[in-house]
């Protein structure tokens, strides 16, 4: 495996780990109480933006492995793939346009204590985004690098029946 693929694991594990402490800082440190609607809100839409990454980079994990590379992949792996890939851009989208907004609402707002805190906050938030497409274009890559292989070794499959056949 090269430095490439090498890059994107830990791009894939770096995205798991802070998607996941965004939603752990969610529920622990800030202490939502779920009495409002719009916590409930913020908890389920976080909730779905840390599954669809979660999912994603771990289908991106399971996708290296040496075991499955010598597999051909299957149609609805491919299916599965492609799914998860829009949904994985969408949500990295999404990510980028909120930290937009925020930026633009909290441009407007005078914050003197906590406007520290809220750019960390948004520049993590901006990390995950810029990762996160990041990680969909080597996917992208590395799904057609496996289409082309898989091509190769189902050609070499009809050669050798071919052979045999003579």
């Amino acid at each position: 495996m090269g430095i490439r693929w090498k890059i994107f694991r830990i791009a894939n594990i770096i995205e798991i780990i802070l998607t996941a402490l965004i939603l752990f800082l969610m529920l622990v440190v800030n202490k939502i109480s779920f009495s409002n609607t719009e916590d409930i809100i913020g908890f389920i839409i976080c909730s779905l933006v840390t599954g669809v990454v979660t999912w994603n980079c771990i289908n991106n994990l399971l996708f290296l492995q040496p075991s499955s590379l010598d597999k051909i992949t299957a149609l609805p792996n491919k299916t599965k793939f492609w799914i998860i890939s829009i949904l994985f851009l969408l949500v990295c989208i999404f990510v980028i346009c909120c930290v937009i907004s925020a930026y633009l609402v909290l441009d407007n707002k005078q914050y003197p204590k906590n406007y520290v805190g809220i750019l960390i906050m948004l520049g993590w938030l901006l990390f995950i985004g810029g990762n996160g497409v990041y990680i969909f274009i080597r996917q992208i890559t590395l799904f057609s690098e496996r289409r082309k292989q898989d091509w190769q070794q189902g050609n070499e499959i009809i050669s050798e029946i071919g052979e045999s056949l003579e």
